[in-house]
């Protein structure tokens, strides 16, 4: 009768050495590494003047860009066209990479961002990092605006070599004002006869 409760309570004094070594070690190292990594990814902006700026929420290529691609220059990662705002005022911001492939709105919206933005400051050279999979949306994206329209894919060397060299045109921009106020309106849930009615014109100009 005896053996029974000794062998019970070898039983938890075993279980719960085994519950301290699975919860109460040491934090393994890749942990650590992990840890280290993302402070790295989450440094902080630049003191005084950004005269180049990133907008994208992956921490790797906003890392890469900043650190790799422009050394030594004022250039700093930010996760949203807003958070520009501030740089924007201050006139010293130069170029603007935006990837397009990570923005938290859509591509209507920052298209339409970027456009205001180019006509207010048409000093500032934007490029557009896209992912090329669908040749219709980056045929879109590059008649949006005055843009210079990028590959997603390409390595560090060949996107600094074309930021830093500007080898392709600026193009003029394909959609006029009305237009894009048309692909606006859709892109907002309207249909084409509302916005033939909103903007008094024929149902088939709105169409074609």
């Amino acid at each position: 009768m005896r053996s029974v409760p000794r062998r019970e309570r070898h039983r938890r004094l075993r279980n719960a050495k085994d519950c301290a070594c699975r919860y109460h070690s040491p934090t393994p190292q890749i942990f650590d590494r992990l840890e280290l990594l993302d402070q790295q990814l989450n440094y902080a902006l630049p003191v005084g003047i950004i005269s180049q700026a990133i907008i994208t929420t992956d921490n790797y290529l906003g890392y890469s860009l900043s650190h790799y691609l422009f050394s030594g220059k004022r250039t700093a990662a930010f996760r949203s066209l807003d958070d520009i705002s501030l740089w924007i005022e201050k006139g010293s911001l130069r170029q603007l990479i935006v990837d397009m492939e990570t923005l938290p709105v859509s591509c209507i919206e920052a298209l339409n961002q970027l456009r205001a933005l180019s006509w207010q400051q048409s000093d500032i050279q934007i490029y557009l990092l896209v992912s090329d999979k669908t040749a219709a949306i980056t045929q879109f994206i590059r008649m949006a605006g005055r843009f210079f329209v990028l590959s997603r894919r390409q390595n560090l060397a060949s996107v600094r070599e074309a930021l830093l060299s500007a080898a392709e045109p600026r193009l003029s921009e394909s959609f006029s004002r009305t237009d894009w106020l048309m692909i606006e309106t859709l892109a907002q849930g309207a249909s084409l006869k509302e916005i033939a009615r909103q903007q008094s014109v024929s149902y088939h100009r709105v169409v074609y």
